[in-house]
């Protein structure tokens, strides 16, 4: 954890409405409430990042070399943060609505994962439609982002 003080901008980055969660996700409160709990146990800034994702990797899969996993995991999960930082510059304001941080906060650096977006990804992999996870692991597996997958890709 570092010394330094967080900016407005990171800290509104990591301030989420659990209600807002529920409806984005098929999780429940408790569950978002446990999930929370162990990424900051993980990740004690609120931040994923792709270092971070490699040492949680080691430790479940310490037989092998997780780096080359880790850096394809990261770099799918990151395109799911920067997706919903471009949604929300298309989301329809109301002047009703009520004012919500984590939606009107600034994008995130682009190697940072926040656990909104973290848990989104999770609830799409564990939970979404059968459409919805294939083309979250097409995007996976897709590593050069061309738009397909290809002999050379798999074998990496």
């Amino acid at each position: 954890l570092s010394s330094r003080s967080l900016t407005a901008n990171e800290k509104s980055s990591r301030i989420f409405n659990i209600d807002d969660l529920v409806q984005q996700t098929k999780f429940s409160k408790s569950e978002i409430q446990f999930i929370y709990r162990d990424f900051k146990l993980k990740c004690p800034n609120g931040i994923l990042t792709e270092k971070n994702l490699n040492e949680i990797y080691s430790q479940i899969f310490s037989c092998g070399d997780t780096t080359i996993f880790s850096k394809h995991l990261f770099s799918a999960l990151n395109q799911q943060n920067r997706l919903s930082s471009v949604l929300f510059l298309f989301k329809p304001s109301s002047a009703s609505q009520q004012f919500d941080n984590s939606l009107s906060s600034p994008p995130l650096a682009k190697n940072e994962i926040n656990f909104k977006d973290f848990l989104i990804t999770l609830s799409t992999l564990t939970r979404g439609t059968l459409d919805d996870r294939v083309k979250w692991l097409f995007n996976f597996y897709d590593i050069n982002k061309d738009g397909r997958i290809t002999q050379d890709v798999k074998a990496n």
